[in-house]
């Protein structure tokens, strides 16, 4: 599927690699509702549930706990669990007559010090009204912007402290500064941020930028440490998993 020949993975890696990006962040709704992970509040345990069908519902996922709406997430985000703190991330699209694409945006909340968000409908219509991606009152104890305009170098970057103990978040991204010269291609890379080493950098994907893929209906969802290998691997949405090769631009196995 991606052009290239692939190496067959046996039967118990295929089984660890699909176990590791079962219990891997995702993009929301896909990988949020339903599925965690979940926190404790004042309110009681938590859970991921749709906000709705309607058009200005649609796509939000709704974190709530004993039937308190405490914060609303639009399309494409990343959570996941940091000791007890639900930690964060996105990235807006590029439009067209941006040069450089928008930063990745790293938050950092507390669950406990939600506060309910009341009148979930009316909230969500000024959401989509004025193109507002997420809604919360209280809890976040970190906003932070991760520049996507070099890719290729490792480059230096001071994390907050909340976050600074974090050894690596793997990071799917889109980067201007991922280009190819014979034709108009897709910039997605794959950030590595290294919190406690203060740096990151993103890495072309070149196997999927370059491959006969149906952009906007294939696309990757999720990177993964492996824990026993190092190796990175990933999937998503219509391709198959996948193993990165040693230099992460390329991929090693295709995992059907």
């Amino acid at each position: 599927m991606f052009g290239f020949r692939k190496e067959e993975p046996d039967d118990a890696e295929r089984a660890e690699i699909k176990k590791l990006l079962e219990s891997t962040p995702g993009p929301s709704p896909w990988y949020l509702q339903g599925r965690g992970p979940n926190f404790t509040t004042k309110f009681g345990e938590t859970a991921w549930v749709s906000a709705g069908k309607d058009p200005h519902t649609t796509g939000k996922t709704v974190l709530q706990a004993e039937q308190q709406n405490l914060a609303i997430f639009d399309f494409q985000y990343w959570i996941s669990s940091q000791n007890g703190k639900l930690l964060s991330w996105n990235q807006s699209y590029q439009s067209e007559k941006q040069q450089t694409t928008h930063p990745v945006i790293i938050r950092l909340f507390d669950p406990s010090l939600f506060q309910p968000v009341d009148f979930l409908d009316e909230v969500c219509l000024k959401m989509s009204a004025e193109k507002q991606t997420i809604h919360f009152n209280g809890g976040q104890l970190v906003k932070f912007e991760i520049p996507t305009g070099v890719a290729g170098e490792i480059r230096r970057l001071t994390f907050p402290e909340a976050i600074s103990k974090i050894d690596e978040l793997l990071i799917p991204c889109q980067s201007s500064g991922i280009s190819y010269e014979d034709v108009i291609r897709p910039n997605f890379g794959l950030m590595i941020a290294r919190p406690s080493k203060g740096n990151f950098e993103i890495i072309p994907q070149d196997w999927f930028n370059t491959a006969p893929l149906d952009f906007g209906y294939q696309w990757v969802t999720q990177f993964a440490r492996h824990p026993k290998t190092g190796k990175i691997v990933g999937g998503g949405i219509r391709i198959a998993n996948f193993v990165l090769s040693k230099n992460y631009r390329q991929v090693d196995k295709q995992i059907n």
